[in-house]
């Protein structure tokens, strides 16, 4: 199997709760744990509006939870694609062990060979402040910088507060892609820009619409 990079409640009914989760920022050195924004970990189904190509528009469920030791699994449904994969919480950052395209319904791929041998993608250090840099991908392919740790930040008609903004450092200087993390939910934005002319850009967004579903990692916190 090869390996790769992976470049709720209602929303109305869930944002009381997570403001009561939501850790607190440092205000002098600006410092959060990457721990407490580890993706799919938090609810059970998360469901994504895309624009831009067909496959932007993504539903994720968290098929199986975090383990003892840090492992789980979640599932990637959008058009004519199904596809898991296992992430793993430990004490350095958030990390991709593996993925597996096709995935089968029902089927635990956290005891692999491919989600337990030495290859991973770094998702999220465990620290994280603004100008912290690190490298994603099997191969250490991507740069990424922590760009701002947003005191508020409005995605799909819903507030969130505490917001990481992840810069991908990519070598065409016309790519610009941002993600933005919120704690105690994960991804709420995947945005792909790149320009196409001098006035003109394309441009991909996966945007987060409604979670549900609280996981017994939320209910533990």
């Amino acid at each position: 199997m090869r390996k790769k990079l992976y470049n709720c409640l209602r929303l109305v009914l869930g944002i009381g709760l997570l403001v009561s989760l939501i850790p607190q920022v440092d205000a002098q050195a600006q410092i959060v744990s990457g721990l407490d924004y580890a993706p799919y970990t938090y609810f059970l189904h998360y469901d994504y509006l895309g624009e831009g190509n067909e496959f932007a528009e993504q539903q994720v469920t968290l098929e199986y939870g975090v383990d003892s030791e840090g492992y789980y699994q979640f599932v990637i449904n959008n058009p004519g694609i199904r596809m898991a994969y296992v992430y793993r919480i430990t004490d350095d950052g958030v990390y991709e062990e593996a993925y597996f395209p096709d995935a089968k319904p029902g089927v635990d791929y956290r005891e692999e060979a491919d989600a337990r041998d030495d290859q991973r993608s770094l998702i999220l250090p465990t620290e994280i402040q603004i100008g912290t840099k690190y490298h994603r991908g099997y191969r250490k392919e991507q740069t990424i910088e922590v760009t701002d740790i947003l005191e508020q930040f409005e995605v799909g008609g819903a507030r969130y507060l505490n917001v990481i903004e992840l810069t991908v450092h990519d070598p065409d200087p016309s790519i610009d892609q941002k993600y933005y993390y919120a704690p105690k939910v994960g991804l709420l934005l995947d945005q792909f820009k790149t320009k196409t002319s001098e006035t003109d850009e394309y441009v991909v967004t996966t945007t987060l619409n409604y979670f549900s579903g609280m996981s017994q990692r939320l209910l533990e916190k």
